[in-house]
């Protein structure tokens, strides 16, 4: 069960993903990335659907917010294939949470992938994500 894990990250920076195409691409207008990173964790927590899983058949599995860990890029994403995805963008979702499910309802943290790449085209996204989501906690 979900108490197997201590956190699972959404990797929203995988190169041409969905959460990519859905702020980008589709037109006439794209998703805001905030309200995009909000709909997975809302997604996330209400559960979806596992079919065929050998002896248990259709599975609902749910990642609660305690255990949910949302993963961005730093420096090195263009925006073009890699979703470019800023700490306001991720405090902004952490807040739409909040109205929704109140205090619980925030996910755990962020992570981002590479920590050599922190500071490239200045920005320092491992300060950014601790200011942005501690600011949700206090507002």
């Amino acid at each position: 069960g979900i108490d197997t894990f201590d956190w699972v990250a959404i990797q929203l920076y995988e190169g041409f993903s969905r959460y990519l195409h859905e702020t980008t691409r589709i037109q006439p207008e794209s998703l805001d990335s905030a309200e995009a990173i909000f709909r997975r964790a809302d997604a996330f927590y209400r559960g979806y659907d596992v079919n065929n899983m050998p002896s248990y058949g259709k599975v609902n599995i749910k990642i609660p917010p305690h255990k949910l860990v949302i993963g961005v890029a730093n420096g090195w994403a263009d925006g073009v294939k890699f979703a470019k995805i800023s700490s306001d963008d991720v405090a902004q979702a952490q807040r739409l949470l909040l109205e929704r499910y109140g205090p619980k309802g925030l996910f755990r943290g962020a992570m981002f992938w590479t920590i050599e790449e922190e500071g490239n085209d200045g920005i320092f996204m491992a300060s950014s994500l601790v200011t942005a989501l501690k600011s949700c906690k206090s507002s």
